[in-house]
C-alpha cells in the first residue's frame, strides 16, 4: 500500500528507502536509476555494504564500483578478509583499466601502505 502511495504521489526517493528497508534492492536500484538519480551512488554504496555483511564480496567489490567509493572500500574491504593475493590483483587490474580516478587513488593508497611497511623502493614506484 505504502508502494503503490509514494509512486502516485511521486516520492521516489521514499519508495527506493522503502524498498530497501524490505531487502528489495534489485527494485530499489530500478527505482532510483530510472526516477532518483541523485540517491544511485548512495543507493549502491549501501547495497555493498549489505553484499560485504552477507559475505558476497565479489558483487560488494561491483557494488562500491558502482557506488565511486571503490578506491577506499575495497582496500579496506580485503584487507580486512586478509585477502591480500585479491587486493594486488584488485589494483593491479584497475592500473589497466580506463577509470583513472580510481586507479590513481588505487596506487596512492598502495604505496602508503608499502611505504608504511618499511618498502620504501616500492613505495616509491607507486608514488611515480
Amino acid at each position: 500500500d505504502a508502494e503503490r502511495l509514494y509512486k502516485d504521489c511521486g516520492r521516489f526517493d521514499l519508495l527506493a528507502a522503502l524498498l530497501r528497508s524490505a531487502g528489495r534492492w534489485r527494485d530499489a536500484l530500478r527505482v532510483v536509476d530510472a526516477h532518483d538519480r541523485v540517491h544511485l551512488k548512495s543507493t549502491h554504496f549501501a547495497h555493498a555494504r549489505h553484499l560485504e555483511s552477507l559475505g558476497d564480496v565479489a558483487n560488494a567489490v561491483r557494488a562500491y564500483e558502482k557506488s565511486g567509493r571503490a578506491h577506499r572500500e575495497v582496500p579496506r574491504l580485503l584487507r580486512a578478509r586478509g585477502e591480500l593475493n585479491a587486493l594486488d590483483a584488485y589494483v593491479a587490474q584497475s592500473s589497466s583499466q580506463t577509470d583513472s580516478f580510481t586507479s590513481q587513488k588505487l596506487r596512492l593508497w598502495r604505496a602508503k601502505v608499502l611505504e608504511s611497511e618499511g618498502d620504501a623502493e616500492g613505495a616509491l614506484e607507486e608514488y611515480l
